[in-house]
């Protein structure tokens, strides 16, 4: 019984007046908070929530008129957050996902026994309080809302650990921080707190919970990784005497803080001297910020306090007088001065230095001083003396330095593009630079440019043409270096020299070797060249193999060519014709490609020539190619093409070749025999007036989602001549025949497997039925039976009553298995790796008797590759059915065998004449038994591909082993 609280308002819809009326007397019992009110249709329940107030509805499924789904959507338009709880004997995955879309609170299946209506008490009560518990938070949220829409602060309310966030606004605002991660982790905050105040923010968080009001100002790290600072109340909220949680604010402070110490922060660290000064000699400094004691080896203090005079003792002697006239002409003139000097640092050293400032009204006496800034200038002249050795070197320099910015632009030359090239020196600058390269060079420069600009430091060296002021071209050897990235230069750094002459040498070069590079780019193949007066200019070794030419190429260069062709001639099956071949070529300097040769022993030769150009005078070239194996593949290929027609015309399967557009290009006598159509007809029809299924445009963009090669596998309705149609299985391949983009298509008719599976479809439809009527028509009057049974024991004692309740229990077991047996059958979930040891003692703490034993025969841990779940079932119901025939007081043992496992005990075995008839569903020996277990057994081992075979055990016991189950190493 629950302790007295809140009254808990049930309506009960069942179509079963009996167990309505068990279900409420039930209920009412399991929890004194619950009231039933009960109907016996989804209209009468409906009726019920109009007149009344109800806190929660359980409903069954399958009632005539409309069912607990339709009475679920009726109530869900009316009240969206109503518990509704679906409690019926029909249970499914299909009911149970329709009620979950429907907006179910809960799904329970009905049992067998009272048992389960202490499960649907608690059920009730736990959806009932949630619902309270939603609508009390969902009040309290909309008054922070309202509080939050008129305030910029991230208001927040926390539960005392801080474990559970109550209410968050303005979170984003204040962190930049999303407010999912909040939600997701109620301490997401601390995250963006600054590292250095985490431990300082955790402490006052401790504070907070334990009864203290805080306030607050911490730096945090906003989403961008910017620093900010915020201000934090908080106040704890007590109940009983008890924190029970903490709301406060936190508003963002950054601008305020920052502008308190924005000027300080600015003067402190600028790169030089901030100063205020008297304008009279010697300039005596009020204040003084920043570098002072870094640039000058005096203090700020000394300097401030007199000790240290900045026109005495710190500017140059040799300054002083220059710069004190330059400071009053500006201030005459009511301008602010900038003045460059030096000074003399407290160690002695000269440092270069500029100042600029202004003439300001005292803000405490009435008298005018100066205000400025002085920076150290020395590596600047420093840099500028050096910049203007620099122009001297290239002023005489015999290369041309160059700057580009990224789009070519020249941004500088150095002055030895006048003597070089001839233009002035500022000539070029703003021009693009590629509008002076020779058209043929620009596309190769343009290349390597673009590899510079893609890789910062990067270099490259790349020869071109540049034109000259006289409109000449000359050769440049051109280095470049990516320096976009250096602030000094901010372009790509180019040193230009001029190399025509050695060009032109390497062009001579060139055309000398133009031979070599003919002959290794023709390689494998025989080259012989031959000069104008016919004798070997060059020869490569594949020639000399090709003819068996005896000696090397070095050996055979500067042969006489009419001999050599004579010499090998005898080789050729017409000698004189080879020769004189070759003669009439030389004279008329026709060029030939791939003229065949047949050679006695049977290869056959390809020659090509071509007349060339050489430095001194006219040349040949030869080139000669085996060809033999490649006359033999295209004798095979026309024998295999051959042997494909054949195929094709002989095919016991319809084939059809067509093209991406759908045409049928060919098909086999097959088709035309299963079809009707003659070759002709079909050879003028589309895919899709053949197969009824197909859509046009769908067939295309299928086609063309398929790669050269790819198998698909369709499904299609094929149209006779006749008008009647036949199913037809079809596999489809896309290649390429003679150069033509093609898909062949390989059919089977499938009117029988068809008609096959729509019988096992109408099987299934007559076994989902039969498990209805078990489940609901059977199954909810042995509730209640079951449940007067219960109440009828309470008024009077009987002797028949534990008989009774026995029986019933019996029952409820059969319907259990005759139910599994017609649902799930055959069927498996996902298999895995389950660990046999394990799955054997879970399974006898569900089966075991009190004074039953178990012995595991096992060796390790050992792994088999299963359901996990139907494993479990399997052994339960080996292990119930020892215990059931057998006794309470029965050893049973489960151990590993030959390719499987075993469950034996040492009771009175199975006679060998009915162990056949063990796994027949119904057969019993045992007065407690289903009769099911053991089918159960076998539908199980079948689905799993095992085999289960009943023996006698040493002891003469019942023996089963389940063999072919595959062992998984771990």
């Amino acid at each position: 019984m629950s302790e007295r609280g809140e009254a808990i308002r049930v309506l009960h819809v069942d179509d079963d007046p009996g167990l309505v009326d068990v279900a409420a007397t039930f209920l009412e019992r399991e929890d004194d908070r619950i009231t039933v009110r009960s109907a016996t249709s989804a209209a009468d329940g409906l009726a019920v929530l109009e007149a009344h107030e109800v806190d929660c509805v359980v409903s069954d499924y399958e009632m005539p008129g409309q069912d607990g789904i339709d009475f679920l959507e009726a109530v869900r338009e009316t009240d969206p957050d109503l518990p509704f709880i679906l409690y019926t004997g029909k249970g499914s995955e299909e009911v149970a996902s329709e009620a979950v879309s429907a907006g179910v609170t809960d799904y329970m299946q009905k049992e067998t026994g009272t048992d389960q209506y202490a499960v649907l008490a608690n059920r009730v009560a736990n959806s009932v309080e949630q619902y309270r518990a939603e609508q009390e938070a969902e009040r309290t949220r909309r008054r922070l809302e309202e509080l939050s829409e008129s305030t910029t602060d991230c208001l927040w309310m926390f539960d005392r650990d801080w474990e559970e966030l109550l209410f968050i606004s303005g979170y984003e605002e204040v962190w930049e921080r999303p407010e999912s991660a909040i939600r997701e982790d109620p301490k997401d905050f601390l995250n963006g707190v600054h590292p250095d105040d985490r431990e300082f923010v955790s402490a006052a968080m401790d504070r907070l919970s334990d009864g203290e009001s805080i306030d607050i100002e911490y730096r945090i790290l906003r989403g961008g990784g910017e620093q900010g600072a915020v201000w934090v109340k908080g106040e704890p909220v007590f109940e009983d005497g008890d924190v029970v949680r903490v709301v406060g604010f936190t508003r963002d402070i950054t601008e305020r803080r920052e502008q308190s110490r924005r000027l300080e922060t600015l003067i402190s660290n600028l790169p030089g001297i901030a100063y205020r000064a008297r304008n009279e000699p010697g300039w005596p400094m009020e204040v003084v910020r920043g570098e002072c004691e870094e640039l000058t080896g005096y203090t700020a203090e000394a300097v401030e306090s007199g000790a240290v005079s900045w026109g005495g003792d710190v500017l140059h002697p040799d300054d002083r007088e220059r710069i004190w006239d330059t400071v009053q002409g500006f201030l005459e003139e009511d301008r602010p001065f900038e003045v460059t000097y030096r000074i003399r640092t407290e160690e002695g050293e000269t440092k270069w230095m500029w100042e600029r400032g202004r003439l300001v009204d005292a803000e405490l006496e009435d008298e005018p001083v100066l205000e400025g800034f002085i920076t150290d200038i020395t590596e600047r002249r420093r840099r500028e003396q050096e910049l203007r050795r620099y122009e001297a070197y290239l002023e005489e320099s015999t290369d041309i330095i160059t700057v580009l910015d990224d789009d070519g632009t020249i941004k500088y030359q150095s002055p030895a593009v006048t003597r070089l090239l001839g233009y002035g020196q500022e000539e070029l600058v703003g021009e693009n630079g590629f509008d002076f390269i020779h058209p043929d060079d620009v596309e190769e420069l343009l290349a390597h440019f673009e590899d510079l600009l893609s890789d910062p430091g990067a270099t490259t060296t790349v020869e071109c043409r540049f034109r000259t002021a006289d409109g000449d071209w000359v050769w440049l050897e051109v280095h470049g270096k990516n320096q976009l990235g250096n602030e000094a230069i901010e372009g790509v750094v180019t040193n230009n020299r001029v190399i025509t002459e050695r060009k032109e040498r390497e062009q001579d070069l060139e055309r000398t070797n133009a031979l070599l590079s003919t002959l290794v780019e023709t390689l494998p193949v025989g080259v012989l060249a031959e000069d104008g007066s016919r004798n070997v200019l060059a020869v490569n070794e594949r020639l000399l193999e090709l003819f068996g030419i005896a000696g090397s190429p070095a050996e055979t260069v500067g042969a006489d060519c009419e001999r050599l062709a004579r010499e090998v001639s005898d080789v050729f099956a017409d000698p004189e014709e080879f020769v004189a071949r070759i003669d009439r070529l030389v004279d008329t300097r026709e060029s030939v490609r791939g003229e065949e040769l047949h050679l006695r022993d049977g290869r056959t030769f390809a020659r090509s020539h071509e007349p060339i150009e050489l430095p001194e005078g006219e040349g040949h070239l030869w080139v000669y190619r085996e060809i033999t194996e490649r006359r033999d593949r295209e004798r095979r290929l026309r024998e295999t093409t051959s042997r494909l027609e054949a195929l094709f015309e002989q095919s016991p399967d319809m084939i059809n070749v067509h093209d991406t557009e759908g045409n049928i290009i060919d098909p086999n006598p097959r088709l035309v025999e299963k079809t009707g159509y003659d070759r002709e007809e079909l050879a003028g029809m589309k895919v899709w007036e053949l197969d009824q299924t197909l859509d046009r445009d769908a067939a295309r963009d299928f086609w063309a989602g398929m790669d050269h090669g790819d198998r698909e596998r369709l499904e299609g309705v094929y149209r006779r001549r006749d008008g009647s149609t036949f199913p037809v299985e079809v596999h489809i391949r896309r290649l390429e025949l003679n150069g033509d983009d093609r898909f062949i298509a390989i059919s089977r008719e499938t009117t029988e497997r068809k008609e096959r599976e729509r019988e096992l479809s109408r099987q299934n439809e007559r076994l989902e039925e039969f498990a209805s009527v078990v489940s609901h028509d059977l199954r909810n009057p042995l509730n209640v039976a079951q449940g007067r049974l219960e109440l009828l024991a309470e008024e009077c004692d009987s002797e028949h009553a534990e008989p009774a309740r026995e029986a019933l229990e019996r029952m409820g077991r059969i319907i259990e298995d005759v139910l599994w047996l017609a649902r799930e059958g055959k069927d498996i979930g996902t298999t895995g790796t389950v660990d046999l040891r394990e799955a054997v003692g879970s399974a006898w703490e569900m089966a075991a008797a009190d004074g039953a034993e178990l012995v595991v025969d096992l060796t390790g841990s050992p792994a088999v590759d299963a359901d996990g779940d139907r494993l479990g079932q399997l052994l339960e119901n080996l292990f119930r059915n020892s215990v059931e025939h057998a006794g309470e007081d029965v050893t049973v043992t489960a151990g590993e065998s030959e390719g499987g496992f075993y469950v034996e005990d040492d009771g009175p075995g199975i006679p060998e004449a009915e162990r056949e008839d063990v796994f027949d569903a119904g057969y019993t020996t045992s007065q407690e038994g289903t009769g099911f277990g053991l089918s159960i057994v076998e539908r199980i081992a079948e689905a799993h591909g095992w085999e289960v075979e009943v023996t006698e055990s040493p002891s003469g016991g019942a023996r089963f082993e389940v063999t072919g189950v595959e062992f998984v190493d771990e």
